[in-house]
């Protein structure tokens, strides 16, 4: 197999096969569960609206708590990489509009692309 060496080889291979409009990527979810639930905490001290302090009961119990917690929110990321609530993003500039020509202008969504890697490798994929 000519794969066997490099993986990521065979996956971008198919993905520029096939163009597909959604990818499906399983990973361990507990370093993103962690660094969610965290930023989740901190909007809940901060008293904003729909965050309870006491909803998190342990930072790191190992179970999904529902299937929106398994999916990456971009705007979780973003709130990650300012280390802000939701409140205080400008969403112009962060990767929750990264896939929106029309919200960011030609050249914030070109800077953009390395921090956007970036985003995901350090608080996706955690390298």
């Amino acid at each position: 197999m000519p794969y066997e060496t490099k993986p990521l080889d065979f996956f971008l291979d198919i993905v520029a096969q096939n163009m597909p409009d959604l990818i499906f990527l399983q990973i361990d979810p507990m370093p993103y569960l962690f660094r969610q639930r965290y930023m989740a905490q901190k909007c809940a001290l901060q008293e904003l609206e729909e965050y309870e302090v006491n909803a998190l009961e342990d930072f790191q119990n190992p179970v999904i708590l529902s299937w929106e917690e398994a999916v990456v929110n971009l705007i979780v990321v973003d709130m990650l990489r300012a280390n802000n609530t939701h409140m205080k993003l400008d969403y112009t500039k962060g990767v929750c509009t990264y896939a929106y020509p029309d919200l960011q202008d030609e050249r914030t969504h070109d800077n953009l692309k390395e921090r956007f890697i970036e985003s995901i490798t350090n608080h996706i994929i955690c390298d």
